[in-house]
């Protein structure tokens, strides 16, 4: 749906306070995870909603998904993500939310904003901080539709077990580090003209959200409620909607893409 106002969102260089004061890696986001039930169909829902095709990405070899990519600037993109029908892996597959029922913006992933932080301190952090666990960082890889290999490190075995089990509704993110790798980021190679405005949230318990979130530095991703201050407002199911900046205007994404 469009939307008709421009969120307030902090700027993607600004420091996050919080993260400052409890000593953690500033966090920005790398791109938002938006499941389809079929790659190619959610393509063409995506371009006539907001005038920009997004173009293909690549196959997770092993997983059972591929995926179609926008930039949306600044260093962050968008990612269709659907299963990979020609992989036998798709049958069961669900990391991201990609079981999903229904077409909606499951999770994101955050990278660091420095590039001096790694990981690593990322995780330490972390667990240090609020006790919350990011799991194993592992080396990942994927073929361009080129044929070139494009490499990351991933923490992402959290999101693995399916929408109805991604941390806090999909509220935290999983993380990526760009270090490894030897080609453009991907939101420097995908289609451009559609901008990052602000990404919300709501959970039952966005205090209890805000604890993990600080404790990755990752609470300058979220545009805040106005009310409480919080990264995730007061409601009855977590849900993450982006709001973008399109060649049709404003266009809140949470669910289909209609």
């Amino acid at each position: 749906m469009a939307g008709s106002a421009s969120p307030k969102k902090r700027p993607a260089s600004a420091m996050d306070p919080e993260a400052l004061a409890a000593g953690c890696p500033e966090l920005r986001v790398d791109h938002l995870v938006f499941v389809v039930p079929e790659r190619d169909a959610g393509v063409a829902d995506f371009e006539r909603l907001t005038g920009v095709r997004p173009c293909m990405g690549g196959r997770h070899v092993g997983i059972g998904t591929h995926n179609a990519l926008v930039s949306l600037g600044e260093g962050a993109y968008l990612e269709l993500l659907a299963k990979d029908p020609t992989q036998e892996e798709s049958k069961t597959a669900a990391w991201l939310g990609v079981d999903s029922s229904k077409a909606c913006l499951t999770t994101f992933c955050a990278c660091p904003a420095n590039a001096a932080d790694q990981l690593d301190r990322v995780a330490t952090s972390s667990k240090d901080q609020s006790g919350y666990d990011v799991g194993p960082i592992r080396d990942m890889s994927r073929h361009t539709p080129v044929g070139k290999l494009l490499r990351w490190r991933l923490a992402a075995d959290n999101h693995k077990q399916g929408v109805a089990q991604l941390p806090e509704g999909g509220l935290v993110p999983f993380l990526i580090d760009w270090s490894l790798k030897e080609l453009p980021h991907p939101s420097e190679t995908s289609p451009s003209g559609c901008r990052l405005v602000a990404l919300r949230a709501q959970h039952p318990d966005p205090s209890a959200v805000e604890k993990v979130l600080v404790g990755l530095g990752a609470t300058s991703c979220f545009s805040r409620d106005e009310t409480s201050g919080l990264c995730a407002a007061s409601g009855p199911t977590p849900k993450l909607e982006v709001v973008l900046e399109t060649p049709k205007g404003l266009v809140t994404l949470s669910g289909d893409l209609c």
